[in-house]
C-alpha cells in the first residue's frame, strides 16, 4: 500500500470520528439523543443533593509579582487618616543565587511570597502584609508550623486610608 493511499484513509477514518463525535450520524446510526445534555440533566435524581463550592477570591498582593502573591488581610475596623503596614519578611539576600534558592525552598514548603523592593529591603521577600503588628506575628507563627524558620516581622509603611 502506497504512502499517498494510507495518508488518505487516515483522513477518512479522521473524518468519520469527527462527523460521528460531533453527533451528526445520530439520527441514522439509530443512537438515542437523550444521554446528550441538556436532557440527561433533567433525568438526575435528587439533583439538589450536590452543592458545588466555590473557590474565595485570592488575596490582593503588595506588589505586582511575575508567578505568586503573599496574602494581603484586609482591614477589620474603619480607617480614618493613616494605618501601619507591617510585613512578614525574609531577607535580605547578598545574592540573585541566594534569593533565587530561598524563594525554590519558600515554593517547596507551600508558602506564597512575594519580592520586595525598597532600598532598606533590597533582596528580600514579603510573606504577607498585615494591619497590625500582632496580625503580623500570628502569621508568622502559621509560618513557622509550616517549616519557615527565618522570617521576621518588620515594619513597612504608614499609608493613607483609602477614600470610602
Amino acid at each position: 500500500m502506497s504512502f499517498k493511499k494510507i495518508v488518505i484513509a487516515l483522513l477518512v477514518i479522521n473524518l468519520g470520528y469527527f462527523v460521528y463525535s460531533q453527533g451528526w450520524l445520530n439520527h441514522a446510526l439509530g443512537i438515542d439523543n437523550a444521554q446528550r445534555e441538556p436532557e440527561r440533566a433533567l433525568r438526575q435524581i435528587n439533583p439538589t443533593a450536590i452543592a458545588v463550592a466555590t473557590m474565595p477570591k485570592p488575596p490582593a498582593p503588595i506588589e505586582a509579582a511575575p508567578t505568586q502573591t503573599a496574602p494581603k488581610i484586609p482591614t477589620t475596623k474603619a480607617c480614618v487618616g493613616k494605618r501601619e503596614q507591617w510585613l512578614v519578611y525574609m531577607g535580605p539576600y547578598a545574592t540573585e543565587a541566594d534569593s533565587n534558592k530561598k524563594k525554590a525552598q519558600l515554593n517547596a514548603l507551600g508558602v506564597l511570597s512575594t519580592p520586595v523592593s525598597k532600598p532598606s529591603f533590597k533582596r528580600g521577600f514579603s510573606l504577607g502584609e498585615f494591619e497590625s503588628k500582632a496580625l503580623a506575628q500570628a502569621a508568622l507563627a502559621k509560618l513557622a508550623q509550616k517549616g519557615v524558620k527565618t522570617a521576621n516581622v518588620v515594619f513597612w509603611a504608614t499609608v493613607d486610608c483609602p477614600p470610602n
